[in-house]
C-alpha cells in the first residue's frame, strides 16, 4: 500500500480520498453515479525516505507516518518497520512459535 490511510472512514481504501482514481471514475460513468472523494485534512502523503545502498526484502511493511531508512541498512523480508532505521543496521524478523 505504501501510505497511511484515514482510519475514521467506513473503509481505508484510497477510493474515498484520492481524486485521481480511474476505477471510481469508470464506475461513475457506467452507473451514472456521482460517488466523489471527500478530502481528509488529517491525511497527508508523508514521505518514505530511503538512503543509498539500502536493501529491502520482500513483503516489508512500513507502518509509521514518516520513516527514514539510512544508507547501508538491510531490512529483512517480512519485516514490519515502525520507526527510523539507522545506518548499517540489519533489521531481521524473529518469529515466535
Amino acid at each position: 500500500m505504501g501510505r497511511n490511510h484515514p482510519l475514521s472512514r467506513f473503509t481505508t481504501s484510497n477510493i474515498t480520498y484520492e481524486f485521481n482514481n480511474r476505477p471510481r471514475d469508470q464506475f461513475n460513468i457506467d452507473n451514472s453515479s456521482n460517488f466523489n472523494p471527500i478530502p481528509d485534512d488529517n491525511y497527508k502523503k508523508l514521505p518514505l525516505i530511503i538512503g543509498n545502498d539500502v536493501w529491502i526484502g520482500q513483503d516489508v511493511s512500513f507502518v509509521s507516518s514518516v520513516i527514514t531508512v539510512v544508507g547501508g541498512a538491510v531490512v529483512a523480508a517480512g519485516a514490519i518497520v515502525t520507526k527510523n532505521v539507522p545506518p548499517m543496521l540489519l533489521l531481521e524478523v524473529y518469529l515466535q512459535k
